[in-house]
């Protein structure tokens, strides 16, 4: 004969045991969801990611010379044919897979745009 009591268990229904993990699930959840504005914000205010930022560019940059203001007169990121998407201030280059340019920086590789 078995000499252990069986404690009898309490039955939970399947809406309760959904309504404990969306419960449990928004309790872990809630505190990162400051942090997450937070940072939004952080970035916002920061401004783009420029190409001297990211590691990967870094042979790249050495190789071109790249000056982020360049003393170059009529020479800079702003006029040369590289410069694929121009968003005021700063642009994507064409040289770079990530990363933008200020418009007022140079590289080796600066060729003038043609005007059309």
């Amino acid at each position: 004969m078995n000499s252990k009591k069986e404690t009898p268990r309490k039955a939970i229904s399947r809406r309760d045991f959904h309504l404990l993990a969306m419960g449990t699930a928004l309790a872990v959840a809630t505190p990162a969801v400051p942090a997450l504005a937070d940072h939004h914000e952080d970035a916002e205010k920061a401004g783009p990611d420029l190409v001297s930022d990211v590691k990967s560019n870094s042979l790249l940059l050495s190789q071109v010379a790249y000056i982020g203001d360049s003393e170059r007169e009529g020479q800079q990121c702003g006029n040369c044919a590289l410069l694929i998407v121009n968003e005021g201030e700063y642009g994507k280059c064409g040289l770079f897979v990530e990363g933008k340019v200020p418009t007022t920086a140079w590289c080796t590789s600066w060729v003038q745009k043609r005007e059309m």
